[in-house]
């Protein structure tokens, strides 16, 4: 009898890890098929280029890029990727897709690490005393100086740039690009968004009823709750904000800050935005808003809305297929010539 249960549950057993295999492979598949879809699958051999991995920007242990450069390395333009991962998780080598496409175009491109908010330590002199936005993007600049030190090495001299991102690298990527328009260490000629955060008064709206309760009542779980906002405010805008000292104008003010559609002016570089309109995350009236605030002001600006996809644009792929021909349609026309002489 026991040796009958045995194999009965032995059996059982092996049904269950069949199963759990089964639907490992599948969801793999999907995953992957996703990924595709989305033109976010990019093969790389070696004669496709040399990636130089982790070399440093600064002395925090996330300020760290990697370097793709084509066989030739006479190109003067680089093409900077930021990761996602809502600005507390990721890292560069997701958004590697990107470098390698653009690099296998003749292109010198680069992928960054940033100090990620809530997980990562500061190393930039004291100027914040942990990572927020800003510190991101004072990261980016930092990256930008070494990349254009290191191609020196390799006897390539970059004169230009454009600047892209995914989800929160997206968000990163358009704030410089629109906050560093004249002062970037490289001229930007464009930005590319795919769902990336665009106005943070419409992703995390301002609900002053509701703060003005957690400001006035004095139990335990409203002091939490204010020093919970205190450090969200703290992310907005890099900068300590008392608990007592919280108005739903200053934290209005931080997120309009932290927002590149109010950042856009006259001198912002066009655009490639991409957006799902299935997304939950970042919804498409983020690519929308932005497309038109640039298009008020005469700047370029292609849209691009997936009608099928979500956050992961992984179920439209001919509209993959037209983003990829309209950044190198912008890299063609705003790089120029764009060979060493």
């Amino acid at each position: 009898m026991a040796k009958k249960l045995l194999k009965i549950f032995l059996w059982i057993i092996g049904l269950i890890v069949s199963a759990i295999i089964i639907f490992a492979c599948y969801f793999w598949f999907k995953f992957n098929q996703a990924e595709q879809s989305a033109g976010r699958k990019v093969e790389w051999e070696s004669k496709d280029g040399e990636i130089l991995r982790n070399l440093k920007y600064g002395e925090g242990t996330r300020n760290v890029y990697d370097l793709f450069l084509p066989p030739t390395k006479d190109s003067n333009a680089l093409m900077l990727f930021v990761h996602g991962g809502a600005w507390m998780s990721g890292n560069k080598e997701d958004i590697e897709w990107a470098a390698r496409r653009y690099t296998k175009e003749g292109y010198v491109s680069a992928t960054i690490n940033y100090s990620r908010a809530g997980k990562d330590t500061l190393a930039l002199g004291g100027e914040y005393s942990a990572p927020s936005i800003e510190s991101m993007v004072t990261e980016i600049g930092m990256s930008i100086d070494a990349i254009i030190q290191d191609c020196k090495k390799q006897g390539i001299t970059l004169t230009q740039m454009a600047i892209g991102g995914y989800s929160a690298g997206g968000h990163l990527a358009m704030l410089y690009a629109t906050r560093h328009a004249e002062d970037s260490p490289l001229p930007i000629r464009f930005q590319i968004s795919w769902v990336g955060p665009a106005d943070f008064t419409r992703l995390f709206p301002t609900n002053a009823e509701y703060m003005s309760k957690v400001w006035e009542e004095d139990s335990e779980e409203n002091i939490r709750k204010r020093k919970e906002h205190q450090q969200t405010m703290y992310f907005l805008g890099g900068k300590s904000v008392q608990t007592d000292s919280y108005s739903a104008s200053l934290e209005d003010s931080l997120k309009r800050m932290a927002s590149p559609l109010f950042q856009i002016k006259e001198n912002t570089p066009p655009a490639v935005l991409v957006y799902g309109a299935k997304d939950r995350l970042v919804s498409a009236e983020h690519g929308k808003a932005t497309n038109q605030a640039l298009e008020q002001i005469g700047i370029e600006s292609r849209l691009y809305v997936f009608p099928n996809s979500g956050h992961e644009l992984g179920a439209d792929p001919e509209y993959a297929d037209s983003v990829q021909h309209t950044i190198l349609d912008f890299c063609q026309r705003y790089f120029g010539s764009d060979k060493q002489q």
